[in-house]
């Protein structure tokens, strides 16, 4: 219902019951992400990464976090811890061709936009690299209506359920809501 306030709420109730419960945190770790609540977010997903250094999409998430906090060193050995755990992640790439942008370096930008796939950004890289086109329509091209910066417009945390068992539940979940029947209003 688009409701992460009290999404926020229930998972913390949750936690508090799991403590332990990798699921709750990464999902935690999104909904503060999407709330713009960084630091929350970062201290998650910190605290996921040690437990699980070998898991890309945590590496990344955490690289995005830092990312939207203009924590760009962070971000990039973030990243590119990210892509050696999974050099074809093509998001990844994508985020670190940005965090180059951000820092100016448009060469090692555009091999990222290159490995992502993106060849729309990468051509705008080489135009920048040419001198026939000026930076900042790059980085104004992903900025919002109040001028924040996105990372795309469609840019998220990855989510990623690391606990099995609330994998199995929330693909449970899924399945029994997909296939229930409409509700009726009440009649008077």
């Amino acid at each position: 219902e688009g409701n992460l306030r009290a999404a926020v709420d229930h998972l913390e109730k949750a936690y508090a019951l799991s403590p332990n419960s990798e699921g709750v945190e990464n999902l935690l770790g999104i909904l503060y992400f999407r709330l713009e609540d960084y630091r929350k977010a970062e201290d998650i997903y910190l605290k996921l990464t040690k437990k699980n250094p070998s898991v890309f999409t945590l590496r990344t998430n955490l690289g995005l976090i830092y990312f939207k906090e203009k924590r760009y060193v962070d971000s990039l050995r973030e990243l590119d811890r990210a892509t050696r755990l999974k050099p074809d992640y093509a998001r990844a790439h994508n985020y670190l061709g940005l965090v180059y942008v951000e820092l100016g370096k448009y060469r090692q930008a555009r091999e990222e936009f290159l490995r992502a796939g993106s060849r729309v950004m990468a051509k705008k890289m080489e135009n920048i690299i040419a001198g026939s086109m000026n930076a900042d329509i790059i980085q104004k091209s992903y900025r919002d209506k109040e001028g924040k910066r996105q990372v795309e417009p469609d840019a998220e945390v990855s989510p990623v359920i690391v606990d099995p068992e609330l994998r199995k539940i929330l693909d449970d979940f899924e399945r029994v809501e997909a296939n229930r029947p409409p509700v009726e209003a009440p009649r008077s």
